[in-house]
């Protein structure tokens, strides 16, 4: 079960070898963040391929190493700077992120040519099932013209 007495979540922009344990993170969180690991924050950090996150956090009586690994794509984090060592999240965010979701897609309007797309496919779906239709109508028509037939003989 994760602490529920998180007050921030921050994720690391730099990828770290995930054989780090709570010391060795802890340690990166000191340099690199400039922060301290027990002030309540939780630290998400993520390895190159970004197919795996490890979250470190302080709940005030001990600390948590959670692992999440993803056995197919990646993690999509926010889009950054090379010089942001990182970069606070929301907790909606974070939801997002942990889904597997590109949450920084989220906001953005949805694109006028897919709306195009969308219709011409319908409207290509609609006119072969009406061909379908068609060619099935003239099959049982074929059908019973000939049972008539052959009752006529």
């Amino acid at each position: 079960m994760m602490p529920n007495t998180l007050q921030q979540i921050y994720l690391a922009t730099k990828p770290v070898d995930m054989r780090l344990g709570i010391d060795g993170l802890s340690a990166l969180i000191v340099q690199q963040l400039g922060q301290t690991p027990r002030d309540g924050t939780a630290y998400v950090f993520t390895n190159r391929a970004r197919n795996r996150i490890k979250l470190v956090a302080w709940d005030g009586n001990g600390v948590w190493l959670c692992l999440r690994r993803l056995h197919q794509g990646h993690f999509c984090g926010p889009h950054i700077t090379p010089d942001t060592t990182a970069c606070r999240v929301s907790e909606a965010q974070w939801q997002w992120l942990i889904s597997g979701v590109d949450w920084s897609r989220l906001n953005r309007p949805y694109p006028h040519n897919i709306k195009l797309a969308k219709a011409a496919s319908l409207i290509f779906l609609e006119e072969k099932t009406h061909q379908k239709v068609k060619k099935n109508q003239q099959e049982i028509d074929k059908k019973t013209d000939k049972k008539t037939d052959k009752k006529q003989v």
